[in-house]
Formats: structure tokens, C-alpha cells, sequence
């Protein structure tokens, strides 16, 4: 379930350094996305977004809701390449 991925890439991002520091010395998307796939997070930007809109559901406070725009705003740049 791809969702499921981009939920879990969120989760790591916030916790593993090394998943960070990996994916900022990519040169371009497409090796982005071959470093995600090689990790185990399927998925493209249709999927981000559903994910996106899952969380923002069950965020409970604002702080919530602007921590988990921040992220999404972070992914959606990388992954896109622009």
C-alpha cells in the first residue's frame, strides 16, 4: 500500500538522521527516487497527497497540523525535483 510508505517515510524523516543526510546529497529526483525505492518507500506524488490528506484528519491541534504541512511541503519539493 503505497500510502502506507509515504506514512512511513514521514515518520523516519522526523527520526533517522541518516535517512536525511542520504537523501540530501541526491543530485536529482530521479535518484531520489531510487535511494526511496532501495529503502522500501514505493510510491509517487498522487499517493503524497493522500497521505497528506490522511494525516491532516487526524491531526488534533494546530501546532499538529502546521508541523505535518512543514513535512509535507519538505516532501513534496524533493520528490519533485523543483
Amino acid at each position: 500500500m503505497p500510502i502506507h510508505h509515504v506514512i512511513k517515510l514521514f515518520n523516519a524523516i522526523e527520526s533517522d538522521a541518516a535517512l536525511r543526510f542520504e537523501l540530501y546529497n541526491c543530485f536529482d529526483q530521479e535518484e531520489i527516487v531510487s535511494y526511496l525505492n532501495s529503502r522500501g518507500y514505493y510510491f509517487d506524488g498522487d499517493d503524497v497527497d493522500n497521505a497528506i490528506n490522511f494525516l491532516h484528519v487526524q491531526c488534533q491541534t494546530l501546532e499538529d497540523a502546521q508541523s505535518l504541512n512543514i513535512k509535507a511541503d519538505w516532501l513534496r519539493f524533493l520528490i519533485s525535483g523543483t
